[in-house]
């Protein structure tokens, strides 16, 4: 499956290009840690959408009831720096869904070079900010386009 700005998804990944612009540097022209946070919440916003969740119309209630995601945790290794005007690739899997809960596995690339791993969860939340369960066909549609991995192989 595939949206060009989306990303696509093949063999259990989703992959979603980022250029790095002038504005994500530091003043040695390399890519500010903060933001490498910033490419994959985009990457798994894309995916989301590609799984047909708009996080806009699902948090102005659009789709029957509020619901909204939010990082509970994360946990990031950095590998290598990305600089300026480098072509990263963030690629995303499923380590995990939950009832109100959902573990991104997520790395990004140059080439064949490793830049950053993390492991994020992201918990679903109502209107008011308390976590609630997930809608069961949104579990459904993400579970069959990026399978569970078994992260105990990892």
């Amino acid at each position: 499956m595939s949206d060009w700005m989306s990303g696509t998804v093949s063999e259990g990944m989703h992959r979603f290009p980022v250029r790095v612009y002038f504005e994500d540097t530091d003043t040695a022209q390399m890519v500010y840690h903060a933001n490498y946070l910033r490419y994959m919440e985009r990457a798994r916003t894309e995916l989301l959408r590609l799984v047909g969740v708009s996080q806009y119309v699902a948090m102005r209630g659009d789709v029957g009831s509020v619901l909204g995601f939010a990082v509970k945790n994360c946990h990031v290794e950095f590998r290598a720096p990305a600089r300026l005007d480098d072509l990263l690739q963030v690629r995303t899997v499923n380590n995990g869904v939950g009832a109100a809960y959902i573990d991104f596995g997520q790395d990004i690339w140059r080439n064949d070079t490793p830049i950053a791993e993390a492991r994020i969860r992201v918990v679903c939340l109502d209107g008011k900010g308390k976590p609630r369960r997930q809608p069961t066909d949104l579990i459904a549609r993400l579970k069959t386009m990026l399978p569970p991995r078994d992260t105990a192989k990892a």
